[in-house]
């Protein structure tokens, strides 16, 4: 598939349908949601280190719905108190 093409393929799916539409913002805000609670989440499992946290949370929105993913496989353990 031609990258350029797929794109205005894209871009003609989203200004034709709500549809769409609707599903893209969704999937943005999901994203975006989600990469916004990672920080407190490895604040909770006892990892202190602010900028690796920022970086983890940014890496999930680079991959969108997969970053998530691999970060909810992958992440630390809650310690059992």
């Amino acid at each position: 598939t031609h990258p350029i093409g797929t794109l205005q393929e894209f871009k003609d799916m989203i200004s034709g349908s709500a549809l769409g539409t609707a599903t893209t913002v969704d999937f943005l805000i999901l994203c975006m949601t989600g990469a916004s609670l990672i920080p407190e989440d490895l604040k909770r499992r006892g990892f202190d280190d602010d900028r690796k946290v920022k970086l983890i949370s940014a890496s999930t929105l680079l991959v969108p719905a997969l970053g998530l993913t691999v970060y909810s496989a992958l992440r630390p353990s809650l310690d059992e108190e």
